[in-house]
């Protein structure tokens, strides 16, 4: 029963990071637009998915996915 604990937090630590990856491309996209930047959707999601590797390097040292 641990086991599938342990999987399911996983899983939730994964799902928020991805949330947040998407949340920091919508802000990207938006506030580089208002600021008179020609960004496209393209541009958004690159910096988006580089985010995103940024953030799972960083907790990975800082330890954030630790197994229980």
């Amino acid at each position: 029963m641990k086991n599938k604990s342990k999987k399911n937090e996983l899983i939730k630590q994964f799902l928020l990071m991805d949330c947040g990856a998407v949340l920091f491309g919508i802000i990207f996209f938006l506030i580089m637009n208002m600021m008179g930047e020609k960004t496209t959707i393209f541009g958004a999601v690159l910096a988006t998915i580089i985010f995103w590797v940024f953030d799972f390097i960083l907790r990975g040292f800082l330890g954030k996915f630790k197994e229980r």
